[in-house]
C-alpha cells in the first residue's frame, strides 16, 4: 500500500470512528441531562460506581472587583501580557515568532 492509499484508508477510519463517537456523545448528553434532573448534588455510591454531581461554579471578576477595588487592595492585582491584545496588535509574522509548540499536532476532519 503506497502512502496516498495508507492515508485514505485512515481518513476513512477517523470518520468512521468520530460517526460512532458522535452517536455516544449524543446519548451521554442525554444521561447526564437526566441524571441532572433526577440526582442530588453530591456524591452518590451505586454498587462499584461513584456518581458525583457537582454544580458548577466560576469566579465573578466583577462581583470581586466591586468587593476588593484596586485602590484598597492593590495586593490582589497583577500587571500581565494579554495574548489576545498582543496578537491584535502586533503583525501576524511578529506573533508568530512569539508562538511555541504545545504537545502533538492536531488533527481534525471536517
Amino acid at each position: 500500500m503506497n502512502a496516498p492509499d495508507a492515508v485514505a484508508v485512515l481518513v476513512r477510519d477517523l470518520a468512521a470512528v468520530q460517526a460512532q463517537k458522535a452517536e455516544l456523545d449524543e446519548r451521554e448528553d442525554h444521561i447526564k441531562a437526566a441524571l441532572r434532573r433526577v440526582a442530588d448534588i453530591g456524591t452518590t455510591r451505586i454498587g462499584d460506581l461513584t456518581l458525583s454531581v457537582v454544580q458548577a461554579r466560576k469566579f465573578d471578576l466583577g462581583q470581586a472587583a466591586r468587593r476588593y477595588p484596586l485602590n484598597a487592595h492593590p495586593d490582589l492585582y497583577a500587571t500581565t501580557l494579554d495574548p489576545k491584545r498582543v496578537k491584535a496588535a502586533l503583525p501576524p509574522a511578529e506573533y508568530d515568532t512569539l508562538m511555541v509548540n504545545n504537545g502533538e499536532p492536531r488533527v481534525s476532519l471536517r
